[in-house]
């Protein structure tokens, strides 16, 4: 099939061709975006791995690998799980492997089987930051002794001493130690690295309360408050810094923030977070699932989608998303009951209709398609989206056109027109189905058609067929001549050298 953007060939007294993709354009809005499904092409590249670690060490891991039991898991954790472990059993000196693992095991909230892996990592490329860092987050959230946290973080800080979040839980762990002074110097260090770290701020002024230098303090803390207006924890410290220094009012109104805000807890960690994001949970899969087709990642999106609809069936959303995803890694087929079943539970979803429409038509199922793309145009024109309405007018008309319906076609095309709808597609299609019957006015369309999108093979061929059939053998050889310029394998090309 063509290409988004390109119009296949065709012959005289055949219906009009279309792209692949343009049955989809602009219908997938509900996730803020415009997909172009294209059903010949290669699958899309998987996301490339992380340039994490050195090189392997020789040595073979001196542990066993960890074998969460995740029978009471749902199906993509436990899937996720395995897959990372059984990468660590195929590349056992893989820093890289043990590392995943670990990340994954960490997502899961399986904190044993996490810090043997970042542990092993570690040890198999001890220059790596990142394994250090989240080995020491992990026994952190095990609860192991402080003394031990604080070295790890010391070891972590000595790989990488640029990275703010790891001095704002170096400095908790230092505070939960006792050693106020360096947990101060790692809140300094943290403020240093990104001036608008708000937590860290807020860290620096606890812990000059704990020093007793209350405007020191105050100053850290109204600088916290001035990045994160909505945390409640440093108000309420505020209000003892104001106590101290006898400002009573203040101290007052800040309680009174206190009381009412909510306590911001999560450190803005992006290690943190793309661990977070290995999770197999509804929660993760969605904002994985979103930012791939966002992004046009739907190979990567894919396993995301089945999982959301095997949670949750009837969710229209998730349906479209898997059958966009379907159609995009190349098994159209598959996605057609994932379409059909999002209009099943929303008769006249704005988006499922022409996806569902478009699968009909490229299926071949031409009277159908009708069906559906009439649905798309009546519920377009009760919500006054006349953009939508237009654009489904001429996929309704080519889907006429396909079945057979000239007369209705000639029609929908023109509606679409008087509708606003002026694009190199809807002419060329437009021209396509009157060569049946009218070659001159085939002929306006194709103009048309070239005049907006600049020269195309399918266009210009059928150009040509329709000069030649009245009689104007020498503009139809150079519209040939054109076509097989940009196409030297196609049928313009195949005509001339038949002579």
């Amino acid at each position: 099939m063509a290409k988004p953007g390109s119009k296949a060939n065709v012959q005289q007294g055949t219906p009009p061709s279309s792209s692949s993709a343009s049955w989809i354009a602009g219908t997938v809005v509900v996730i803020g975006l415009v997909a172009a499904f294209v059903f010949l092409r290669e699958d899309a590249p998987s996301e490339p791995g992380s340039p994490l670690g050195g090189p392997a060490k020789e040595q073979v891991p001196a542990v066993d690998v960890p074998d969460p039991d995740t029978s009471e898991m749902l199906s993509l954790a436990a899937q996720t799980i395995g897959t990372a472990r059984e990468a660590v059993l195929r590349a056992p000196n893989s820093a890289d492997a043990w590392g995943g693992f670990g990340e994954v095991c960490d997502a899961h909230k399986i904190y044993d089987a996490a810090a043997i892996a970042y542990r092993q990592a570690q040890e198999l490329a001890p220059s790596d930051f990142r394994w250090s860092y989240l080995l020491a987050v992990v026994e952190d959230f095990r609860g192991r002794e402080t003394d031990e946290i604080v070295r790890l973080f010391e070891a972590a800080s000595a790989a990488n001493d640029i990275y703010p979040p790891l001095f704002l839980r170096y400095g908790d762990a230092l505070v939960r130690q006792g050693e106020l002074d360096r947990a101060r110097a790692a809140y300094e260090r943290a403020v240093e690295l990104d001036p608008n770290f708000a937590m860290a701020h807020r860290g620096l002024g606890q812990v000059m309360l704990a020093l007793d230098e209350p405007q020191a303090a105050r100053r850290s803390l109204e600088t916290a408050a001035g990045i994160e207006a909505e945390d409640g924890v440093v108000f309420a410290s505020l209000a003892q810094a104001y106590t101290r220094l006898g400002e009573t009012e203040l101290a007052a109104e800040a309680r009174k923030k206190a009381r009412e805000l909510p306590r911001v807890l999560g450190v803005p960690d992006p290690i943190r977070f793309a661990v977070e994001r290995r999770a197999g949970t509804p929660g993760m899969a969605r904002k994985r699932a979103l930012d791939a087709i966002r992004e046009a990642r739907y190979a990567s999106a894919l396993s995301d989608a089945r999982f959301l609809v095997e949670v949750e069936p009837d969710d229209v959303l998730y349906r479209i998303w898997l059958g966009t995803c379907l159609v995009e890694t190349g098994d159209a087929p598959a996605a057609g009951e994932h379409f059909a079943r999002a209009v099943e539970l929303e008769p006249e979803h704005p988006q499922a209709l022409p996806l569902y429409g478009g699968w009909l038509e490229a299926m071949g199922r031409f009277d159908e398609a009708v069906a559906l793309w009439e649905r798309a145009v009546t519920v377009a024109e009760e919500a006054a989206d006349d953009g939508a309405r237009a654009a489904h007018t001429s996929k309704l008309a080519l889907a006429q056109a396909k079945s057979g319906k000239t007369d209705l076609a000639l029609a929908s095309f023109a509606r679409a027109a008087e509708l606003g709808l002026d694009d190199a597609e809807l002419h060329h299609n437009w021209g396509t189905t009157w060569m049946t019957k009218d070659a001159r006015k085939a002929i306006e369309r194709f103009e048309r058609s070239l005049e907006i999108g600049g020269d195309n093979a399918g266009t210009l061929y059928n150009l040509g067929l329709s000069l030649d059939a009245l009689g104007q053998a020498e503009e139809a050889r150079e519209a040939f001549e054109r076509s097989a310029a940009l196409d030297p394998h196609g049928a313009a090309a195949a005509r001339l050298q038949g002579g």
